[in-house]
């Protein structure tokens, strides 16, 4: 369908999509507010699945789970990340456990997520917590971006 005197369409996104999106992500459309808006709307969207873990000093980590639209016995965690300085204080566990709790009380059956090959701590926190290797994409980011996909499914 065109749009006035345009030639486009309109239609839901697709892998191959996935260079000029990013190219136009990256543009500065959005600058400086581009982690900002995703934060406010994931609160909006994922509200029983957006967790925050909190010290005394405030947020300490976060993580971010939620519904595959088209299969909601499917979810993905789309975040999750410790304050440096606590790191392998179990926070990122903690966090892990909680978000994929909150995932199951929704009837998920199966959770997916994304990881750099390097980066060998949170393979292994997720290996513990019982996530297995599905696949790897290679350029998942882009060029260089390669990822471990992983799932896990609910016992």
């Amino acid at each position: 369908m065109g749009y006035g005197a345009m030639n486009f369409s309109i239609r839901t996104y697709k892998d191959d999509d996935f260079p000029a999106v990013t190219t136009l992500e990256e543009s500065g459309l959005h600058e400086p507010y581009r982690s900002a808006v995703f934060i406010r709307q994931m609160a909006e969207i994922c509200s029983e699945t957006f967790l925050v873990a909190v010290l005394d000093d405030g947020a300490i980590g976060y993580t971010i789970g939620t519904f595959v639209q088209h299969n909601p016995v499917e979810a993905w965690i789309l975040r999750i990340g410790v304050r440096e300085d606590q790191r392998r204080t179990g926070a990122g566990t903690a966090l892990l456990v909680e978000v994929m709790d909150a995932l199951y009380t929704h009837h998920v059956q199966t959770i997916r997520l994304s990881v750099s090959p390097g980066n060998q701590p949170a393979l292994s926190l997720y290996e513990k917590q019982g996530f297995v290797q599905e696949k790897i994409v290679r350029a998942y980011f882009g060029p260089g971006e390669d990822r471990i996909i992983m799932k896990k499914e609910r016992e």
